[in-house]
C-alpha cells in the first residue's frame, strides 16, 4: 500500500499497515456487509453487526475486525449498538498514570482499555467503539 501517512493511518489495506498504524486487537467475524456509498460495512461477531471502515481488499473469508483500542472507551447501555460491544472484565492493572483494563470480547479475545480507575474483575462493560478506531480487513 502506497498513499500518504494520513491515508495510511485511517485506512489500512494489510493486516501489517493496520498493525503499523495501532489497530492492536483483531476480532473473527462471521459474515460482513459493506454500502460501497456510504463507505461503511457491518461486521457479524457474536450475534451482532458491529460498524467498521472497509479496508479496500475484502474477500468473502477470512475477514476480521480490526480496533485501535486506544480510541476505544467505556459507555453506558443507551449507546448506538452498532457501537457497542459487550465484555467482562478479566484483568485489571496499574500502568503508572492509569489503569489497564482487559476485557474478554468471546472468541478468546481480550480487548485493553486505558482508564482512570479500577474496575473489578468480572465485572460487565460495554465498550464503545467509534467508527474510526474501526477497520473491516481480509487476511
Amino acid at each position: 500500500q502506497i498513499d500518504s501517512p494520513e491515508a495510511l493511518f485511517s485506512a489500512p489495506n494489510s493486516p501489517w499497515i493496520a498493525s503499523l498504524a495501532g489497530f492492536d486487537c483483531k476480532l473473527p467475524v462471521e459474515s460482513i456487509k459493506v454500502d460501497p456509498i456510504e463507505k461503511v460495512a457491518s461486521a457479524y461477531f457474536r450475534g451482532q453487526y458491529l460498524r467498521a471502515k472497509p479496508s479496500a481488499k475484502l474477500g468473502k473469508t477470512s475477514n476480521h475486525l480490526w480496533l485501535r483500542s486506544s480510541g476505544l472507551s467505556f459507555t453506558s447501555g443507551n449507546a448506538i449498538s452498532e457501537r457497542v460491544l459487550s465484555g467482562s472484565v478479566v484483568k485489571s492493572s496499574f500502568e503508572g498514570s492509569h489503569w489497564r483494563i482487559d476485557i474478554n470480547v468471546g472468541a478468546e479475545v481480550d480487548i485493553p482499555i486505558q482508564h482512570p480507575e479500577r474496575i473489578e474483575v468480572d465485572t460487565s462493560v460495554k465498550i464503545n467503539m467509534p467508527f474510526e478506531h474501526c477497520l473491516l480487513i481480509n487476511e
